[in-house]
């Protein structure tokens, strides 16, 4: 009998690349995963910030005679968004109702609504 030299068989070298292939793979598709999604939170994290800055200017603007609906454009961290603003008066002090979407029409990043009282 011959002796067995020392070492590894090609099949074990294969069986190894294939479950290092197989395990990168995975890893990779992981990482695109939360890539992803960071990538989505920092955009929503954006669009809630706009949708505080409009409300702000609202405020500073003062309240409008009559309902108003107000459409625009705006960048923020980076990212455009298109931004819908409607008012609606509630009752008959001052009180309004405050709708902010941020985003597509048909799809909304973020939506905010505020019951505000000017003074």
């Amino acid at each position: 009998m011959r002796d067995r030299a020392s070492g590894f068989s090609l099949l074990e070298v294969l069986v190894a690349l294939a479950l290092t292939g197989l395990i990168l793979l995975t890893m990779g598709t992981l990482m695109e995963r939360q890539i992803k999604g960071e990538a989505y939170l920092e955009q929503k994290v954006a669009a809630a910030q706009l949708a505080f800055n409009l409300m702000e200017q609202f405020r500073l603007d003062g309240a409008p005679s009559e309902p108003a609906l107000k459409e625009g454009n705006d960048e923020m961290g980076g990212w455009k968004f298109p931004w819908r603003r409607k008012v609606s008066r509630i009752g008959p002090d001052k009180a309004y109702r405050v709708e902010i979407a941020i985003g597509p029409t048909e799809n909304a990043l973020f939506l905010e609504k505020w019951t505000w009282a000017s003074h």
